[in-house]
């Protein structure tokens, strides 16, 4: 399984948001792919409509976690 990090957000599409928030737990998701840390968090008390980015997580050379890539976007 992979590490991500899911952000979410409250818009009508995502060129619309300005800010991208992460709260406990959605810092550093175990999944097998992005959609399905995207949907994890849509199971969220409150996330049931948001918007998500999800960013892949990899180690660094200090085996800190740190974002990789470009990210996805899904709603539901």
């Amino acid at each position: 399984m992979k590490k991500y990090l899911v952000e979410f957000a409250f818009a009508e599409n995502f060129v619309s948001v300005n800010e991208w928030q992460a709260i406990d737990g959605l810092e550093n998701v175990k999944a097998g792919s992005a959609e399905e840390a995207a949907k994890e968090a849509a199971c969220a008390d409150g996330l049931e409509n948001a918007l998500f980015r999800v960013y892949e997580l990899v180690s660094n050379e200090f085996g800190k976690l740190e974002k990789s890539g470009q990210p996805e976007y899904f709603n539901f």
